[in-house]
């Protein structure tokens, strides 16, 4: 997580604190993106889909053709919930 090209987006609790947070590496001409959170109390309002915003401008600024994530299937949600943001799935890998 200190690599050079590596950083945490955030999002700020309006009463303070922490409401959104997401990880985020460039690998040479692709984004990398993991641990996208955000606090139960404040999901369903918009806050992934603001994070995806800044991640892909993000990316699209640093030069990234390609934005890559991780997804544990573990949450049986998430892969439908990516799906809905545009990403597709390419591969997988054992947990």
């Amino acid at each position: 997580m200190a690599a050079p090209g590596s950083a945490f987006l955030v999002i700020d609790a309006p009463q303070g604190g922490l409401c959104a947070s997401v990880f985020v590496e460039q690998r040479g001409d692709r984004g990398y993106f993991g641990m996208l959170s955000v606090d139960p109390a404040q999901q369903k309002q918009g806050h992934s889909r603001a994070l995806i915003d800044a991640i892909e401008a993000h990316f699209r600024a640093a030069g990234c053709v390609a934005l890559d994530i991780d997804v544990v299937e573990l949450r049986e949600e998430l892969p439908a919930f990516y799906a809905r943001l545009g990403f597709t799935r390419s591969g997988a890998a054992p947990f």
